[in-house]
């Protein structure tokens, strides 16, 4: 070891080099990654709404169908565990 210096070999490479330890926290892959990494442009897209005044049934269907779901979970939750009798013991 090199006058009791605990740090590893690439530690102690590093500080030689004049980098400070932990400036950068991300790994060295990612740095590589970000160097060669250009933005792209944003894309604009443009979406046009459309309300008609009409009743749609297709949402009503699905809202009925959803409560009718949730009646159904209800009613066997009511069968499965409604059923217990408990007796007073004198």
């Amino acid at each position: 070891m090199a006058g009791g210096d605990l740090r590893s070999p690439d530690t102690r490479a590093a500080a030689e080099q004049g980098r400070v330890a932990g400036s950068d926290l991300r790994s060295p892959d990612t740095r590589d990654a970000a160097g060669s990494v250009r933005a792209a442009e944003p894309t604009i897209v443009h979406t046009i709404v459309v309300r008609s005044g009409d009743f749609d049934w297709s949402d009503a269907g699905v809202g009925a169908a959803g409560a009718l779901g949730l009646v159904a979970v209800a009613a066997g939750a009511l069968a499965a565990g409604g059923a217990v009798v408990r007796t007073r013991h004198a």
